[in-house]
């Protein structure tokens, strides 16, 4: 029996080591501006939401889940910041946050950072990174959007109401129907 738990002991430690390498997981911080793209205006009161997402090794495929997320406003000056997170995992490991940027009557802006073994090989969000929001001109184009974007649509509601809020006040603002949770009011 003593031998049986020393075995369970270990393969426990080993898949743990194995599955993530470490436990510990830090991102950020992440600061910018959200502005106006034709008029270079800030973009007061805009929602600038952090998702992270776990990984670890599946068969066949990676599995993978929410994390976490952190939602701020935009300042009077347009600008947000995201600060220095920090995340436990037991078994896989926790990405570098995919980044939504939503204001009613705008097109929203969606940005993931892509690594691989932990070297950035595509978009990364820098300091002081100036997103230009693209004006929506036309009913068609803003009802074509009046939704929560693709990236944030696992986050759990609680942890986006700003988001759902501005997206409700963008819906109602066309006539449609609002999204229906519990922290949408």
């Amino acid at each position: 029996m003593r031998r049986a738990r020393r075995a369970l002991g270990f393969l426990l430690i080993a898949a743990i080591v194995v599955g993530c390498g470490h436990l510990i997981y830090t991102s950020g911080p992440y600061r910018g501006r959200v502005i106006d793209a034709e008029t270079k205006q800030p973009l007061a009161g805009a929602v600038v939401l952090a998702v992270w997402y776990w990984e670890s090794f599946g068969l066949g495929h990676p599995s993978e889940g929410f994390h976490d997320a952190l939602e701020v406003l935009t300042d009077a000056n347009g600008e947000f910041a995201i600060p220095r997170e920090t995340h436990f995992r037991v078994t896989g490991w926790v990405d570098k946050p995919g980044i939504v940027v939503y204001f009613p009557g705008y097109r929203d802006f969606s940005f993931v950072q892509v690594q691989w073994n932990g070297e950035s090989i595509g978009s990364t969000l820098r300091e002081h990174t100036i997103v230009e929001l693209p004006r929506l001109k036309s009913y068609k184009e803003r009802k074509d959007v009046a939704t929560i974007p693709s990236l944030a649509a696992g986050v759990p509601g609680e942890k986006m109401p700003n988001l759902i809020r501005l997206v409700n006040q963008e819906l109602r603002a066309l006539g449609l129907q609002p999204i229906h949770t519990e922290v949408a009011k």
